[in-house]
């Protein structure tokens, strides 16, 4: 089966990975199945103008990888990528064993749509993992618009109006899926 990915969308800043991560905290304690995947972000520096944006793996404080700078003044904003960051991300990824497990991205944008290495780990994880769920960017991009129309089972679009409930229909629409594909694998998972 392959619509087996629930994306999460929406404007930036309106709370689409606190969706994301409510669900996952949802998922853990209310069932058996295992997490992994990443998160990028954005880490502010002491220094003001200047912010890195980072690859961590789902779970881990410490351990990233940075993958780009971002400047930005009242007359300039930039953004400075590290061609091996996402190189290094990208193995990180395909070091993943998802096999069975829920696979967690959160988030595709822009920047992670210009590097094949780490398209092709997202792609390869997502065929292999039991379900997926991933935060992407609202807008027109190649590589997301080719993930939803793939492999998309649902697309929901975090609003202000709906960010304080939204969570649940995901995680309830994430039920579903899990029994369908279950009734589909000999033996469940």
């Amino acid at each position: 089966m392959n619509n087996k990915v629930i994306f999460i969308t929406g404007d930036r800043g309106v709370g689409k990975s606190t969706s994301l991560f409510t669900v996952c905290e949802k998922i853990k304690t209310q069932t058996d199945h295992e997490l992994c995947g990443f998160e990028t972000l954005f880490l502010e520096r002491t220094d003001g103008n200047f912010s890195d944006l980072i690859f961590r793996m789902f779970g881990s404080k410490e351990d990233y990888t940075f993958i780009a700078e971002r400047y930005f003044s009242t007359e300039k904003k930039s953004i400075k990528t590290s061609e091996k960051g996402f190189t290094e991300a990208a193995n990180r990824i395909f070091s993943l064993n998802t096999k069975n497990k829920f696979f967690i991205f959160d988030e595709i944008g822009f920047l992670e749509t210009k590097f094949e290495s780490f398209r092709n780990a997202v792609e390869n994880k997502i065929k292999e993992s039991f379900l997926s769920v991933a935060v992407v960017r609202k807008g027109n991009y190649n590589f997301i618009n080719s993930l939803i129309e793939k492999y998309s089972h649902r697309v929901f679009e975090v609003t202000f109006e709906n960010r304080t409930y939204i969570w649940e229909k995901i995680y309830k629409e994430i039920m579903i899926l899990c029994d369908n594909l279950n009734d589909n694998l000999p033996g469940g998972i």
